[in-house]
């Protein structure tokens, strides 16, 4: 009996933090679709098919293949690439760095090519950017940065430093990366969770130009645009919420009573 009302409060604590926890978890890895790719200009990434091109006002959507890593589970399940092969994501426009929702699920396992029924459970949302330059310890100029281990964030004509971020390598690549904080929303029970990631490319040349990351800061000052296919991965897992510290309190103190009442039979 001394002992019972100790673990009482324990599980009753347990049960509480548990439910402050939920949220979608796991990871999620996206590539391209067959006739998939990404153009990307000084603040705009379009996703292929590309329903609403560069140079349109309006950003829209793409298509993307859902990565074999991912797994993502949720109050319905889990979501993989087996169950949900395909999806939708909404183009990118640096400049205001949100989006919503950002990502969703096509239910049908064919190739969907811009249409077909979302999952409406599964959400994400894009939620912020990572700023480049000394934000990522980087230089924020890619003016003469041409040689291999060099990493930069270009300096746009309007003043302001890209979010991307550019590496030189050996063999004449540029390594092209983008942080992103995302929302996974489970929109079953109104839960969320944070996903931290990005999406990455690898660029030589276009038109003929080797692309180091200064002529990459040159061409897109230009009004250029670079076409090449992407990746990403993104990875959540359940972060504690203040409701969670007022929940973890509350079974704290269940547990004091309980060892108190113990402290009293013993005395």
């Amino acid at each position: 009996m001394q002992y019972r009302s100790h673990f009482s409060a324990l599980a009753i604590a347990a049960a509480l933090t548990t439910t402050a926890f939920a949220g979608p978890v796991g990871t999620l890895s996206i590539g391209i679709v067959p006739s998939g790719g990404v153009n990307v200009s000084a603040t705009r990434i379009d996703f292929f098919p590309s329903v609403n091109p560069v140079g349109s006002v309006t950003p829209t959507y793409g298509d993307f293949a859902t990565g074999s890593p991912t797994s993502i589970t949720y109050s319905l399940g889990t979501v993989t690439s087996i169950t949900n092969p395909y999806g939708r994501l909404s183009d990118i426009d640096t400049t205001f760095g949100v989006a919503t929702p950002f990502i969703q699920f096509y239910t049908l396992p064919g190739l969907p090519n811009g249409a077909g029924p979302l999952l409406p459970s599964l959400t994400f949302d894009l939620i912020s950017i990572l700023p480049g330059g000394a934000a990522q310890g980087v230089a924020g100029n890619c003016t003469g940065f041409v040689n291999p281990g060099q990493s930069c964030s270009p300096l746009l004509s309007n003043g302001t430093v890209s979010p991307f971020v550019l590496t030189d390598r050996a063999g004449g690549i540029t390594d092209v990366s983008l942080g992103m904080l995302l929302r996974a929303n489970d929109v079953n029970n109104g839960t969320s969770t944070l996903f931290s990631g990005g999406f990455t490319t690898q660029v030589t040349t276009q038109n003929g130009l080797r692309l180091t990351p200064d002529a990459i800061q040159t061409f897109i000052n230009g009004g250029g645009v670079i076409t090449n296919t992407y990746s990403a991965t993104f990875t959540g897992s359940a972060i504690p919420e203040p409701a969670a510290f007022v929940l973890l309190g509350s079974g704290l103190l269940l547990m004091a009573v309980g060892m108190r009442k113990r402290k009293t039979l013993v005395q």
